[in-house]
Parts: C-alpha cells; sequence; structure tokens
C-alpha cells in the first residue's frame, strides 16, 4: 500500500465500490476489513523511505562481511562506492 499511496491521504470508503483502486492494490479481503475499520476516515500512508534504507543497509553490511566488496555493493544497491563507504562506516561505528 506505502508503495502507491505513499506519502498521501486516502480516503477510505463508507461502502465497497467494486472498480475502488484499492481493490486492485491491497485485494478484496483487505479492503473489507479496512472499510470496516476505517470507513469514512482519511488515513495518512507512509513512505516507509526511511525504513526501506535501514533494511538496505543492514543488507549491504551483512553483505559486505561476507565477503562482498564495495564495489561490488555499489553494482548491487545502485549506489555509488563512496556513499556505500559513508554506508559501512556509520554502521560500525555504532
Amino acid at each position: 500500500m506505502s508503495k502507491e499511496f505513499g506519502g498521501t491521504s486516502l480516503i477510505i470508503p463508507k461502502k465497497l465500490d467494486r472498480d475502488h483502486h484499492l481493490l486492485a492494490v491491497i485485494g478484496e479481503k483487505a479492503t473489507k476489513a479496512l472499510i470496516r475499520e476505517y470507513s469514512g476516515d482519511t488515513l495518512s500512508i507512509p513512505k516507509l523511505n526511511m525504513l526501506k534504507a535501514k533494511l538496505r543497509d543492514i543488507q549491504l553490511l551483512q553483505d559486505r562481511e561476507s565477503g562482498v566488496s564495495p564495489k561490488e555493493l555499489a553494482r548491487k544497491y545502485n549506489l555509488t562506492e563512496r556513499h556505500v563507504w559513508r554506508i559501512l562506516k556509520k554502521l560500525l561505528k555504532r
């Protein structure tokens, strides 16, 4: 849901309309649950960018500890080598 609606407000319908865009994104069961719980409410949907970056950084560190070079990490995570070193330095200070 964050991928589709992240960073926006989403008005939860009061009734399930067969062509509502929520059905395509999260499916019928989840849409019905949202309507039961939040009918008519406006929800702010987070983007989750910071969480995604933290998860990426943890995986990057695990890859490095298993022997992957910074150059390979940069390619794998679509980062510059310099940024890979910055991430590693930050994580290793903890």
